[in-house]
């Protein structure tokens, strides 16, 4: 539902008028990160979100996978003899 609003505020010239824009709750960070992003000159602004979207995916993927990569580890270490 917030789609085209967060478009709107990614075109935004300065980040600070984004914020002024905005409606609670939103996460700064995250509104710092893709406004940023958009700045980089990539086609459009949905194609720039919607890639950051998968970098971001990509990331958090890796992340997991580590995370229960050793927690598997750990937990045979810990049932053999």
């Amino acid at each position: 539902f917030d789609r085209l609003e967060y478009l709107k505020l990614f075109g935004n010239p300065t980040f600070f008028d984004s914020l002024r824009q905005v409606h609670n709750p939103i996460h700064p960070l995250f509104l710092l990160v893709f406004w940023i992003f958009n700045k980089i000159p990539l086609g459009t602004t949905l194609l720039r979100a919607e890639f950051l979207n998968g970098i971001l995916g990509f990331l958090t993927t890796v992340v997991i996978y580590k995370i229960s990569r050793s927690l598997i580890i750990t937990v045979f270490a810990a049932f053999t003899p």
